[in-house]
């Protein structure tokens, strides 16, 4: 009896790893890393103008061993990531994260060779998904101007630079790609754009991400 209550017991055990270890695997999943270029079914948006005229930095939305992507001026400040296509003078680019539109123009200057401004940093993504299901995109200039000086917009020593649906933001402790805490499955901090009516001290929630997409025109993982 004592023998058949240990095996019990032994396997009662391992049952319930296998259940903890199921459990954790599927709160702690890893971050798909996913690249992107141009969508087949919207056509880019034509320029008249070489945008590289006055100069280009190098993308931070690319992965370290991916292509290397650049940075040409454009009005709106949305454009995150271009390249030559191999056919002439002509080159495309991401403009913006989630259901980012692409444009298209010539450039004598890119097809010369560029002088580009490196960027040493961590890269930084076009655009997550987290595992609560929110989209979150870098904001635009003017959008991150407005909630830099808007009280509560971020916990003292925080600061936003990306932006999610249904209402929030990430908080960063200091630059863009330190929004991201970064290991097999990366996680980010959560922060209401509303805090009207909320219960003071408020914590920012710490929320998975369940994929990161990056620039990559050469082998796209998605359109």
């Amino acid at each position: 009896m004592r023998k058949l209550l240990s095996a019990t017991a032994m396997l009662f055990s391992v049952l319930m790893l296998a259940a903890c270890t199921s459990l954790g695997a599927s709160l702690h999943p890893v971050t798909e890393i996913q690249t992107v270029w141009e969508i087949d079914d919207i056509p880019p948006w034509q320029v008249e103008e070489d945008l590289c005229a006055d100069g280009a930095s190098a993308s931070p939305y690319e992965l370290p061993d991916g292509p290397d992507h650049f940075i040409c001026e454009f009005p709106d400040e949305g454009v995150r990531a271009c390249a030559l296509d191999g056919v002439g003078d002509s080159v495309t680019c991401i403009v913006g994260g989630v259901g980012h539109k692409m444009i298209r123009f010539d450039s004598p200057t890119a097809a010369a060779g560029l002088e580009l401004e490196e960027y040493d940093g961590e890269p930084q993504p076009l655009s997550v998904r987290l595992e609560d299901g929110k989209y979150c995109w870098p904001m635009l200039p003017g959008a991150r101007e407005f909630w830099v000086n808007e009280d509560y917009s971020a916990p003292p020593g925080m600061t936003v630079w990306y932006e999610c649906t249904k209402g929030y933001n990430l908080i960063s402790p200091s630059g863009p790609a330190e929004t991201f805490t970064r290991g097999e499955r990366w996680t980010v901090q959560l922060w209401p754009q509303d805090t009207e009516g909320m219960d003071y001290p408020i914590q920012p929630e710490t929320v998975g991400v369940k994929s990161a997409r990056f620039a990559d025109h050469e082998h796209p993982t998605l359109p």
